[in-house]
Order: structure tokens, then sequence, then C-alpha cells
């Protein structure tokens, strides 16, 4: 991906600031460097999140960039109003289903509370990601996941009713 920035020079003129030839400093240059990068790198990430659909999910931390190329035209210490910061910059991501995700975590669920033994049922659940460590080698995310579930007993009214009947206060 590539983008390009057209920037007034700041740097040159004379020791009080005022007039003066102005010249494209290394401050210009970083400055130009900082600001098209990131900008570059947040349309990236917006642009690939929407080609991974909703049903999707990539977290923060899921995204690689290299910078492949760049140039500033003119030149350091250069004599001019104007100068130009272009940069190619590639982007890795990693994403994952949020059904299959949904799905894991609900047999999970099932799996330690033993649902299907004690009639219950998952009424929603809350998801939240940690710090993710991304191998694009292996094309595995490793991530802290924390679950909030909520579970509902399932209750038998006929069974409950047989276990109530006949008995006082004190053995209920």
């Amino acid at each position: 991906f590539y983008a390009k920035l057209s920037e007034e020079t700041k740097g040159g003129g004379n020791a009080e600031g005022t007039s003066g030839l102005k010249t494209v400093s290394s401050t210009d240059i970083e400055n130009a460097k900082i600001k098209t990068e990131n900008q570059l790198k947040n349309q990236l990430k917006e642009d690939i999140k929407k080609k991974a659909g909703e049903g999707n999910v990539i977290l923060e931390d899921a995204f690689a960039f290299e910078v492949i190329d760049y140039s500033v035209f003119p030149e350091e210490d250069s004599v001019t109003e104007n100068f130009e910061y272009q940069v190619k910059i590639k982007i890795k991501a990693l994403d994952f289903s949020a059904e299959e995700l949904e799905q894991k975590v609900n047999d999970y669920i099932i799996q330690k509370t033993l649902q299907e033994k004690n009639n219950m049922k998952t009424i929603s659940s809350e998801k939240q990601y940690g710090r993710a460590e991304i191998d694009f080698g292996s094309k595995s995310i490793k991530t802290e996941l924390k679950v909030k579930a909520v579970n509902q007993a399932e209750i038998n009214e006929a069974d409950l009713i047989a276990y109530l009947v006949n008995k006082n206060k004190s053995e209920v």
C-alpha cells in the first residue's frame, strides 16, 4: 500500500525564526514520516477489518506492518517551500471466526459446568480479549480470553412438585 504527503517546509530561516530561505530539515522529514505512516496504518487497519467481514474478529494486536520503501522529494537540506514524503507499507493481519470461537466457548462452559447433567443452559456470555501474541508463520494467535457467562437452571415443574409434596417447612 502506498501513501503520499505534501508538507510545507518548516526548517531553515534565520536564528530568530523570521524570514530566510526555507530548507527541508530532518525534523520536517521525521514529522512527515510519523504522520504519513500513522495515517496509512490506520486506513489499512480499517480496510482489512471491512474485508474480513462482520463474522470475523481481528484483534488490535493482530496486525504487523513493514515499511517496504519510502522517499523524500526534494531531499534533506534542499531549499524549497514544500516537500513530499512517500511510503509503501506491507500489512499482515490474522483474523478468526467469531462463530467458531462462540461455539468453542459454549462447549467449554457446558463441559465445565456439567450443564447437561444439571439441566442448565447458557443465557448469555460476554468476552474480553487480552493482549495478543501473533505468530504469522504458524498463523496462530495466543491471547487471554475472559468470559463471563450467565447460566440458568431448567426446572421440571412436575419434579419440583413431587419433591415438595407432603414436606413441611423444615424439610424444604
